[in-house]
């Protein structure tokens, strides 16, 4: 998946303030949660770890990372809280949790 070229929609928004893990080129999308707004991305780092970055509201970013040979084994999961109500600036709406999973056959969970 990370060796194929990049489509147009593999490239996360200008707006999200990635982690400093590879450039915008190197980004692959993986699947996206429409319920929370989060568009899981993977990405291959210079040094070769594959990286897992979830982009939510084309704004926050969180990311974990692993050596190729961990990842063939367990894939990679992250969890997270983050606020997904775009029209809340009053702090009302309480955080949801998101927890995505890239298993090593590709497959990516919510």
């Amino acid at each position: 998946m990370l060796a194929t070229p990049q489509r147009g929609r593999d490239v996360p928004p200008r707006s999200a303030e990635l982690p400093p893990l590879a450039p915008r080129s190197a980004y692959r999308l993986l699947a996206s949660s429409p319920s929370t707004g989060a568009y899981a991305y993977g990405v291959r780092r210079s040094d070769g770890e594959v990286c897992l970055v979830v982009v939510v509201l084309a704004r926050s970013a969180y990311s974990t990372c692993t050596s190729e040979a961990a990842f063939a084994v367990a894939g990679l999961s992250l969890a997270l809280r983050a606020d997904v109500d775009p029209e809340d600036d009053s702090g009302a709406a309480p955080p949801v949790s998101i927890e995505p999973h890239w298993a090593p056959d590709g497959r990516v969970t919510f």
